[in-house]
């Protein structure tokens, strides 16, 4: 039989999700994923929240390495470093995770359909008809149709979602054998030669092992600039890196106005439901799957699949995962006015007790807003240089 109460399109953590919930309520589902498989590449660094953690019962053994700080390097390589005695962040094995998701919505039912590209569509009766693989005898029916493709927002535009991302973050990362001096920091460079108003990153796995990535808002060759990445940053020159199994990924953000319309609704990086400052979409989206999922149970129960309905999904996701967008984004605008040499005088000016209470603290990954806010107030001159340029000074 093709015909389901719901199709999600997109079998990565976030779609599955969905399908895990609704699945493990009765709810008959179909995951129609393009890859052969879920989990690899990996599109993300694997850096998450321990509320995150928390949220999805990560077990154990997906759990690589515990952060409890950071540092911090300028272009010029003047570093800040903090570290507190409890977790700041948890490095996870992404790919299985991924898998460990997919896995639990097929055991509760969800019917997991590989190498099935999308197609195309059409409204038939009250459901929708999902044909994919190119066949007008390969499709699916049903009742709501989850989009949950990631980054990738060609299915989204084939419904009629005509909104743009306000930013689209490139990103290229790869990981190596590299050994790093403590294993339970987080290494940041920022430098707009390399990452323009984004910055770049070395996220040790272990001891021995890490993720080596950066991220810009530019257009350009991203190898290229992983190449300027470790002849620029000091605590990458003269390392030999491998750098044979480089991903890149794009990560749009920006609150989109339509996330619903009648038998749809788009979740996770698709609705652009990503932090911002830091790009992270696993926490949100998942925020947002669960809102979704619930939603549509309930227009299920109702028999009532119009956007009038399903609208409770985006009124919720709004009210708590807008909220934390929308204050993060004010700590990005102010980031993206910063020039290198004002990012290094900031670095110079961090070295300071009330600096490391408020990162030891406040500092969450999730809500990286409330450790911003009184960043700027202590270093007032961040704040000063952006109302200037703001205004035209």
């Amino acid at each position: 039989m093709n015909i389901f109460d719901v199709i999600v399109i997109g079998g990565g953590p976030i779609g599955s999700v969905v399908a895990k919930f609704l699945a493990e309520n009765g709810v008959n589902v179909a995951v129609l994923e393009r890859k052969e498989d879920v989990g690899l590449p990996s599109h993300c660094s694997g850096l998450v929240s321990e509320g995150f953690v928390d949220l999805v019962n990560m077990p154990e053994n997906l759990i690589l390495n515990r952060i409890k700080g950071g540092a911090i390097y300028s272009f010029k390589d003047n570093v800040f470093k903090f570290k507190r005695s409890n977790e700041y962040a948890i490095v996870i094995d992404r790919a299985g995770f991924d898998k460990y998701i997919a896995d639990l919505a097929a055991d509760k039912g969800a019917k997991y359909i590989f190498n099935a590209n999308v197609k195309g569509y059409e409204k038939v009766n009250d459901s929708v008809r999902i044909y994919f693989n190119g066949s007008t005898d390969n499709y699916l029916d049903a009742h709501i149709v989850v989009i949950a493709t990631g980054g990738s927002l060609a299915v989204k535009k084939m419904f009629g979602f005509t909104g743009t991302p306000k930013e689209d973050i490139k990103t290229v990362q790869v990981e190596t054998e590299f050994e790093v001096e403590d294993p339970e920091i987080v290494y940041v460079y920022m430098n707009n030669s390399v990452s323009h108003n984004w910055f770049s990153w070395v996220i040790p796995v272990n001891k021995n092992r890490a993720r080596i990535g950066l991220g810009t808002d530019r257009n350009e060759n991203l190898y290229q600039a992983l190449d300027r990445l470790i002849n620029s940053w000091l605590l990458l020159k003269g390392k030999n890196i491998d750098l044979s199994n480089k991903v890149v990924w794009h990560i749009p953000t920006g609150l989109t106005k339509e996330t619903v319309k009648d038998n749809v609704l788009v979740v996770g990086d698709s609705a652009f439901q990503v932090k911002p400052f830091s790009g992270g979409g696993l926490y949100t989206g998942t925020l947002s799957a669960f809102f979704a999922a619930e939603a549509i149970r309930n227009a299920l129960n109702k028999g009532d699949f119009t956007k009038g309905s399903l609208g409770a999904y985006d009124s919720m996701w709004r009210k708590v995962v807008g909220k934390e967008i929308k204050k993060e984004r004010i700590i990005r605008e102010i980031y993206k006015t910063l020039q290198d040499v004002d990012k290094n005088e900031v670095l110079k000016n961090l070295n300071r007790k009330e600096v490391v209470e408020i990162l030891e603290n406040s500092g969450k990954i999730d809500e990286p807003w409330k450790a911003g806010f009184q960043l700027i107030i202590q270093i007032r001159a961040i704040l000063c240089k952006y109302i200037r340029r703001k205004l035209g000074f």
